[in-house]
């Protein structure tokens, strides 16, 4: 009879805790509907968190904010030389698109490695990569200002790049069945051999000139006036560095005296052709050449002919594009596999407010 009775207690129990969870889910939005939805980044409560804390994605409960998204960008487009409070509306957008997924794919694969002690990177593993990367620079000032450029120190270079080996080994594994890869130095001679015309330095001038400007000026007096320079020169009254520095309007050689240094036919200045430089050679200068903005006075210096550049000149360059493309491929072959498991929501149109300017770290 009593252990009866205390069936029908448990059961009663029982019963009562599942009348209170399926209320809570399905009835009441309760205390433990509240907490799942905020565990699941595509339910609504935790889309209006999100939003409250200006976090444009969640990856596995994990938010990434806008502030976070921007600093990725910003030290992207500084590495390309861009300035990205100049981007569009839309061109903002898509490259704030590209980085948060890039950002979903590393928070993926630091889920996937957190516990997997066999991909751990050897200390003088990452010792070899951070030297390899000091060595493509002159030297240690160089190299610093490069790392001071991308907003990062040695202790972030290291971190990022024992993360990078890390994943590297786990893609590796993942599409290539455990399998070794053939490695990446077989590759360089092979790809500078087949691309050779990539490797070519132009013909280049050593060229200095005089510039005289004709916008908002009388063109017959601008006209004279570089005549009158050019017969100072000629004649042997006046060194062309002395006058150049004293008369030339661009800025930019003015004080070198008009020295532009070497220059390919690709850089040279506005409304100069390579037929001109073609026609002179070394130690001599040019009649004034008029242009669509001023007159032009151009001294050639000395020449250099076009040549093949050799392979070590350009190994390096090499080296790293292959590996940048190598872990192109990778993260793709990674976005493959992996298409589904990252539990991820993204604030689309979170993604198209204005740019934060983050501030350098």
């Amino acid at each position: 009879m009593s252990s009866n009775r205390n069936l029908a207690v448990r059961f009663g129990v029982y019963l009562t805790c599942l009348l209170y969870i399926g209320a809570d889910l399905y009835l009441f939005n309760g205390p433990l509907r509240r907490t799942l939805d905020a565990l699941n980044p595509q339910s609504e409560t935790a889309m209006e968190k999100a939003r409250n804390a200006k976090v444009v994605a969640v990856v596995y409960g994990e938010g990434v904010t806008l502030a976070e998204l921007d600093l990725h960008l910003a030290r992207h487009l500084r590495r390309k030389g861009m300035d990205p409070g100049k981007l569009t509306p839309e061109r903002l957008y898509e490259m704030r698109l590209l980085i948060v997924q890039e950002l979903i794919l590393e928070r993926v694969l630091e889920g996937k490695l957190r516990v997997r002690s066999e991909y751990e990177v050897a200390p003088d593993a990452l010792d070899s990569q951070i030297a390899e990367v000091r060595d493509q620079y002159p030297d240690d000032a160089a190299y610093r200002a490069a790392l001071d450029a991308a907003g990062m120190d040695e202790e972030k270079l290291r971190a990022h790049y024992d993360q990078w080996m890390q994943q590297v080994a786990y893609v590796d594994k993942l599409i290539k069945g455990g399998q070794e890869r053939m490695p990446l130095e077989e590759h360089i001679l092979s790809y500078y051999e087949s691309h050779k015309e990539e490797f070519v330095l132009p013909e280049r001038y050593h060229v200095r000139h005089i510039f005289l400007t004709t916008l908002g000026k009388d063109p017959k007096v601008v006209e004279e006036q570089i005549a009158d320079v050019h017969t100072k020169i000629s004649s042997g009254q006046v060194a062309f560095a002395e006058i150049a520095a004293e008369v030339s309007e661009d800025p930019a050689s003015r004080e070198a005296g008009g020295d532009l240094g070497w220059v390919a036919t690709d850089r040279l200045p506005t409304g100069l052709g390579a037929d001109l430089f073609a026609s002179l050679q070394p130690g001599q200068m040019s009649a004034p050449v008029q242009s669509r903005i001023g007159w032009h006075i151009v001294d050639m210096v000395d020449m250099r002919p076009a040549r093949q550049l050799e392979f070590a000149e350009v190994e390096s360059k090499i080296r790293k594009y292959l590996t940048y493309q190598q872990y192109r491929k990778y993260i793709a072959a990674v976005k493959r596999v992996m298409e589904g498991e990252a539990e991820s929501a993204i604030d689309y149109e979170m993604m198209r407010e204005p740019y934060s300017f983050p501030v350098k770290e």
